[in-house]
């Protein structure tokens, strides 16, 4: 009985999302100061370097080559045309450990994706996003998604549970007061059997 009212106290302080997005007037000053916009379908993702900094907080540096479809804003300078390939680096969070960070939206892509991206030129002079995902609108969005780094099992059965208690949090109470009740009640039932039996 210990073993269940302890499991009741444990649903309630599993981990909960507190992911925050910036908010839209901040968004759209970084749109604006983009200096480069082209719609694009992502043709290759691929891994630059592991940045990760434990087990429980992985992330990459990742480049995404895009196939130019149409070119809304670029400098003078670039002589970028569609059908062109662009590179363009970023950061990579999994969806599956999204809600230990802050901040804007991951960027969330994958092939096939066709995206509208706002760009600027980064420290190390090449594209990025200018506020990560964003700066990222989907056109077209691929229903299989590729999570270059797999989720770990117990994360994802903690994840899960999680979720399970958000959405279901009182059913998952009246359930937990309920079977509580039953064991009291049998517990009694059985507590009362033996003194009869003693008498």
């Amino acid at each position: 009985m210990r073993k269940i009212i302890a499991l009741l106290c444990l649903l309630f302080v599993l981990p909960v999302s507190t992911y925050a997005a910036p908010p839209p007037n901040e968004v759209e000053e970084k749109k604006q100061k983009s200096t480069l916009i082209v719609t694009a379908e992502v043709i290759d993702d691929l891994l630059l370097e592991d940045i990760s900094t434990s087990k429980s907080h992985p992330s990459q540096t990742r480049e995404m080559v895009l196939l130019v479809h149409e070119i809304l804003k670029q400098p003078e300078d670039l002589n970028l045309h569609t059908n062109h390939k662009l590179n363009v680096q970023y950061h990579y969070i999994p969806s599956w450990n999204i809600n230990q960070y802050v901040g804007p939206s991951r960027v969330d892509i994958t092939k096939g994706d066709i995206i509208k991206i706002w760009l600027v030129k980064g420290e190390n002079s090449q594209w990025r996003p200018t506020l990560s995902g964003s700066t990222i609108e989907h056109i077209r969005y691929v229903d299989k998604r590729n999570e270059p780094i797999s989720e770990p099992s117990l994360h994802e059965f903690i994840r899960t549970t999680s979720t399970l208690w958000t959405k279901h949090q009182s059913m998952i109470v009246l359930a937990g007061i309920i079977i509580l009740n039953i064991l009291i009640v049998i517990g009694g039932l059985k507590l009362r059997s033996k003194q009869s039996k003693m008498q």
